[in-house]
């Protein structure tokens, strides 16, 4: 294959993303979240699918899975910075760093976000519980963060 026939792997998974003009430098290559996932992400991720609660998994409704859609706008964000930056080692570590790590998340079928969810059966997962806190516990948390800071942990080097 020749350099140019490499570079081009990226555009094939869904088509040549919007041309860009170097007026638009800044701009987004996808308007939005799903149009990325749907247009990008999604074809350009292969993985053995399980039906959940086991091996890998995930939901079509990704959007209906608050924690995936929030480490997925942050991965499309960073993909788009690298994207940008016309630099090859930008998307190699967007890989590496951004897109892996958060599919293995994702797509745990034992305690992801979607683990209760086949590729074609949409769950709702709960999230953490979380009670309000209480406004006056603030100052008790201040000073137990205050004291932390203060005495260093022994063991530590520094």
């Amino acid at each position: 294959m020749s350099q140019h026939d490499l570079g081009d792997l990226d555009d094939s998974f869904a088509g040549e993303p919007p041309e860009q003009g170097p007026e638009d430098d800044d701009s987004d290559v996808y308007p939005d979240l799903p149009s990325w996932v749907e247009q990008w992400f999604c074809p350009a991720i292969a993985l053995k699918l399980t039906d959940g609660h086991r091996g890998r998994t995930w939901c079509a409704k990704w959007w209906k899975h608050g924690p995936v859609a929030v480490r997925l706008y942050h991965v499309w964000r960073a993909w788009e910075k690298a994207v940008r930056s016309g630099d090859d080692h930008a998307m190699s570590a967007w890989w590496s760093y951004d897109c892996d790590p958060a599919v293995r998340v994702l797509s745990d079928g034992e305690v992801g976000p979607m683990h209760a969810c086949s590729p074609t059966t949409h769950r709702d997962v709960p999230t953490l519980p979380c009670d309000p806190f209480p406004a006056d516990d603030l100052e008790a948390v201040a000073l137990a963060l205050v004291t932390t800071r203060s005495h260093p942990d022994p063991d530590s080097e520094g």
